[in-house]
């Protein structure tokens, strides 16, 4: 079994890489993706690791990109995460996730809600700063009742204290092309897209390699949507569990149970 969207503590999981995939060894999976937030730091560990156990671990990354007011994840796959392009991305996007992040506790005050960055920075275990991490901070300081909330209120895209990104999801796919990898729009459905299909096809058209079909919550009706898009724009289906830990606790590890003909079919698109 397979499972290729998982995060760790680099970005806003709560497993570090090591006690990852000692989990995806309890939970039966052969070939899993890491894939943090805008960051690569866990991966020579979690390859490290994945040896050991007997785990593929395929390079990955989930770049957070905006198109029309909306929030676009790209996954990236078999990344060469070496790559200077790639590294000097991921160095922008870490700084300007810094400077977003001062932007939202300035207007988190201005509702009369004070956190400081020094808050925030004790639940980000790793090295880059998410919106998750400031919910959590928001429900420990019981701002907020739950961290669906902190979103709805605050949180989420043109809500109070939310401050657009400058990324945009044709960049992110042309930097994961340059460094050798896959291309993949995560989660379609989450997107919320009234020209869904317009948007896909302009992602196809600029080397979008596949669409994340299979995925938590996802109906069978969905499922056939995005395998009727692969079919039409020569894409390939991917998925999985976007696995976070106790930050997310709606999914689990190999809980679709993907068959490892969508690895082999990844490897096929690469000429591997």
């Amino acid at each position: 079994m397979i499972d290729l969207h998982i995060h760790t503590t680099a970005s806003d999981g709560t497993l570090s890489p090591k006690e990852l995939i000692e989990y995806a060894k309890q939970k039966n999976l052969s070939v899993i993706a890491i894939t943090d937030h805008d960051s690569i730091s866990s991966l020579d560990e979690a390859i490290s690791e994945g040896k050991k156990k007997n785990i593929i671990v395929i390079p990955g990354i989930e770049f957070s990109t905006e198109y029309n007011y909306k929030e676009v994840h790209i996954l990236g796959y078999f990344i060469d995460y070496k790559n200077k392009e790639l590294l000097n991305t991921i160095k922008s996007l870490k700084n300007e996730r810094i400077n977003r992040t001062y932007k939202i506790i300035d207007k988190l005050k201005q509702n009369g809600i004070n956190i400081s960055i020094e808050d925030i920075e004790k639940e980000a275990k790793g090295d880059v700063i998410s919106r998750m991490h400031i919910s959590n901070v928001l429900l420990n300081k019981k701002y907020v009742s739950t961290k669906a909330e902190a979103f709805e209120k605050y949180l989420g895209i043109g809500k109070l204290a939310y401050v657009e990104r400058e990324l945009t999801p044709l960049k992110a796919i042309e930097v994961i092309k340059k460094s050798g990898g896959l291309a993949v729009l995560a989660h379609p459905k989450l997107i919320d897209l009234e020209n869904e299909k317009e948007f896909i096809s302009l992602l196809a058209k600029n080397n979008l390699d596949g669409i994340e079909t299979y995925y938590p919550g996802f109906s069978s009706s969905d499922i056939d949507r995005y395998i009727n898009f692969c079919n039409i724009y020569n894409l390939i289906p991917t998925g999985g569990s976007d696995f976070h830990g106790h930050n997310r606790l709606t999914s689990d590890l190999n809980m679709l149970k993907l068959p490892q003909k969508i690895y082999l079919n990844m490897l096929n698109r690469l000429n591997i």
